[in-house]
C-alpha cells in the first residue's frame, strides 16, 4: 500500500551498488551504464507500463484521494 517510489534510475536498474549516497563518488557507484540489455528493456517496458496504469486509473489517481 502507499505511492510507488521511484528515483532517477531505477527504471533503468541503476543499484549503485546499494550505495543510497553515492554522489560523491568518482567510481562505477556513480557512473551511469546507458547501455540497455534484455532485461534493463523488460524492466523500463513494465515501469512505463505501471506508471500508465497508475496515470489511468481513477483509483490510484491521486485526484481520488481525499485531503487530509
Amino acid at each position: 500500500q502507499g505511492t510507488p517510489h521511484m528515483l532517477g534510475g531505477d527504471e533503468l536498474s541503476r543499484t549503485q551498488q546499494g550505495n543510497n549516497n553515492a554522489y560523491c563518488q568518482d567510481n562505477e557507484n556513480s557512473w551511469f551504464d546507458w547501455r540497455l540489455d534484455k532485461r534493463k528493456q523488460d524492466f523500463l517496458a513494465f515501469c512505463q507500463h505501471v506508471i500508465a496504469l497508475r496515470k489511468s486509473s481513477v483509483l490510484l489517481n491521486s485526484a481520488f484521494l481525499p485531503d487530509d
